[in-house]
């Protein structure tokens, strides 16, 4: 992957600089003998001159790029970073269909994408996802509310599941409550078996979002690094 800086430079800069002398080089030698002394110097100047406003209108560019993918980059790729590092139980979609439409509409200067290429993609196919993960995680929760009522905990439901793992930090006072944690464990053993469906399509959505999410983390962090933007790890 090319910094954007890079892209930019060979588009204005070089390629141009490049193509003005080859054309300059074969005009002086196609018409040489039209040429005096005098005429050849008013013809290198003229194409210093275009070299030199070349160079301007590059530096200028540079400027603006370099803002531009600053604006994207704290605006829309730290956020969407941010939030592509959660757990998939912890996710917060709300918002990034917004940063990903204007990805798509503002995230381009001078034709060049300020955003890592087919990102906006893997994003929509995320979301597709998650919905049915989402969808069919909110059934299972609401099977372990209407058999637990308020002793209910979720966490604990996913975990004995096996939809999810928790730390020893978070399941041992679990374990010290006996009738509390015996309760969850004898309705979640029940809806394994009922619920074996539901469970296997939870975990197959579960998997693919977070098969995709490794892959956005590391085309983000791909083009965050190239283009010298911070990365900033917030794994929750």
């Amino acid at each position: 992957m090319k910094p954007v800086s890079t892209i930019l430079t060979l588009r204005i800069l070089l390629l141009p600089i490049l193509s003005i002398v080859i054309v300059s080089v074969l005009v002086i030698y196609v018409y040489r003998t039209s040429f005096d002394a005098s005429a050849i110097l008013d013809f290198v100047s003229a194409l210093v001159s275009m070299i030199l406003v070349n160079l301007l209108v590059w530096e200028r560019l540079r400027d603006s790029l370099s803002k531009k993918l600053e604006y994207i980059h704290e605006n829309f790729l730290d956020k969407l970073n941010e939030r592509f590092q959660r757990d998939i139980f912890h996710f917060w979609r709300e918002g990034i269909d917004g940063m990903k439409s204007d990805l798509e509409r503002y995230g381009r200067f001078m034709g060049i994408s300020l955003y890592p290429k087919a990102l906006l993609k893997q994003i929509e196919t995320f979301l597709i996802i998650y919905k049915k993960y989402d969808s069919k995680r909110e059934e299972i929760i609401n099977i372990g509310k209407k058999d637990l009522e308020s002793q209910f905990d979720q966490y604990l439901w996913f975990y004995l599941l096996g939809l999810r793992d928790l730390k020893e930090s978070y399941l041992r006072p679990m374990r010290d409550r006996t009738s509390f944690f015996k309760l969850h464990e004898e309705k979640a053993s029940i809806v394994k078996k009922k619920q074996a469906e539901l469970i296997a399509e939870i975990k197959n959505h579960s998997e693919e979002c977070e098969k995709i999410q490794v892959e956005i983390l590391a085309k983000l962090e791909d083009f965050l690094l190239t283009n010298h933007l911070s990365l900033e790890l917030k794994l929750l």
